[in-house]
């Protein structure tokens, strides 16, 4: 079948999120100028062929803006039996934890050279046990950060001996509270903040022992968008339930962090059920090795994920010993926040993508009304409802007193997934295979053009 005019520029309009969705963020503003002529060059058309092309120019924008808005990846590397986490904010680079000894070698350095990291802003050791700093003098040789925040103090092994060498000057302990990094972006107010180091709790005082992990710095890392909607990510590497079950207790900005990283690779001496209801993430990380002599992540750390309600996944760099029903055997886990939203793919299947919403206004159909000074327009009405059905999403759309003609669906990076020709005032639609998050929806009638969005969960 010959495609349509129509058809040809809805086609030509998702090619060119596409295009610019695979450009460098700073390339991506050099197109901005042709967009807005692209889309100026529908108005000789008629009204209503306007109209019917609105909708796709609306999406363009919507998805233009949305690659802009990205400011904060969080990369959990999959790294054995051991913790690294890359964390990019805005312009800066910085590396928590540096897993075992030749980890930094064999796989942190590679892995960020990937990423076109060549220099590291700071680096963090949450403690001194060597799955956490084994592999960071290895980094700092070859990244050459400009600070080195450690909990403080000496520890006698080789590993620690190796990495206050690398350190040199540039070793610093920060204080309880300290903000590591505070940045105001045209996105919103971005913080690194500490709540815990060297056993002293932001809010109590010294809750430590003689155990190294109960010196364990624990990070919040807080974006608050310029519409206030707030995302938050926890790490605390390996801190005991005590210690965590204080901080949430005392400190009132741990409600609601949306990514928690799963302190002590999934051990139940830590994740107290306390920690779970106040937080209550979305998603959680376990950094864990495959068949690990320490049986991590232990079972009842996973059945208390299991049982939170607000956790949907549980992304496991690998099964380690044990897994649930609600866990994902990832390899490298990579969540990339935005002004609204955030989403997580992993190393293991990297086309899959999962969108987690912490905006408090979830409504994408913001257009203005394309018949707004038409007479005739009537009432202007969609009514949408999606259900699974044997491992189908089934989306139920009906327009009372409009003929449907045309609905396209598009995932929220702007890709067009589904696209259906119809004459009717209602229908339904079967996606096969499409993975978890939220996708957008526009539905093209007789009279109008609606723009909707609706959550897929698996």
């Amino acid at each position: 079948m010959v495609p349509t005019k129509n058809q040809r520029t809805t086609r030509l309009l998702a090619q060119l999120i596409s295009l610019i969705l695979s450009l460098p963020i700073r390339e991506r503003t050099k197109v901005r100028g042709a967009v807005k002529i692209f889309s100026s060059s529908f108005f000789p058309l008629h009204l209503r062929e306007r109209v019917r092309v609105r909708g796709a120019v609306f999406l363009l924008f919507l998805f233009f803006s949305i690659s802009q808005s990205q400011i904060i990846e969080i990369h959990q590397l999959n790294v054995d039996q051991g913790d690294a986490c890359f964390l990019r904010v805005d312009t800066f680079k910085i590396l928590i934890d540096g897993a075992n000894a030749t980890k930094g070698n064999n796989i942190i350095n590679p892995y960020l050279s990937a990423l076109g990291i060549s220099k590291l802003n700071f680096t963090v050791a949450s403690h001194h046990h060597a799955d956490h700093i084994g592999g960071l003098d290895e980094v700092i040789l070859s990244l050459n950060p400009d600070i080195c925040y450690d909990r403080g103090g000496s520890y006698s092994s080789a590993q620690f001996t190796e990495y206050i060498s690398a350190v040199g000057p540039r070793r610093s302990t920060p204080a309880v509270a300290e903000t590591l990094l505070n940045l105001t972006t045209p996105n919103g107010k971005i913080t690194l903040s500490t709540l815990a180091v060297s056993g002293n709790l932001k809010n109590y005082g010294y809750a430590g022992t003689s155990d190294e992990n109960t010196q364990s710095i624990a990070l919040l890392l807080e974006f608050i968008s310029i519409t206030q909607d707030t995302f938050k990510f926890f790490t605390a590497g390996d801190l005991y339930a005590r210690q965590e079950s204080i901080l949430v207790v005392k400190n009132p900005e741990l409600e609601n962090v949306q990514l928690l990283k799963i302190s002590h690779h999934g051990s139940s001496s830590s994740t107290p059920q306390i920690l779970l209801d106040k937080l209550k993430p979305l998603a959680v990380f376990i950094s864990v090795g495959e068949n690990n002599s320490y049986g991590h992540p232990h079972t009842e750390t996973l059945l208390k994920l299991q049982n939170a309600e607000s956790v949907r996944f549980i992304y496991q760099t690998t099964a380690g010993s044990h897994t649930s029903a609600k866990s994902i055997i990832a390899g490298h886990i990579i969540a990339k926040v935005f002004d609204r939203f955030f989403t997580i793919t992993t190393s293991n299947n990297p086309a899959h993508i999962d969108t987690f919403y912490f905006s408090r206004d979830h409504t994408l159909n913001i257009e203005d009304e394309p018949f707004k000074n038409d007479k005739d327009k009537g009432e202007r009405k969609m009514l949408l409802k999606t259900k699974s059905e044997n491992g189908f999403t089934l989306l139920e759309i009906s327009t009372p007193s409009e003929i449907i003609q045309k609905v396209l669906i598009f995932n929220i990076l702007g890709q067009l997934i589904q696209e259906t020709n119809l004459h009717a005032e209602n229908t339904t639609l079967t996606i096969p295979n499409t993975a978890s998050g939220v996708y957008l929806i526009s539905v093209f009638t007789n009279r109008n053009i609606y723009h909707d969005k609706f959550i897929i969960t698996k």
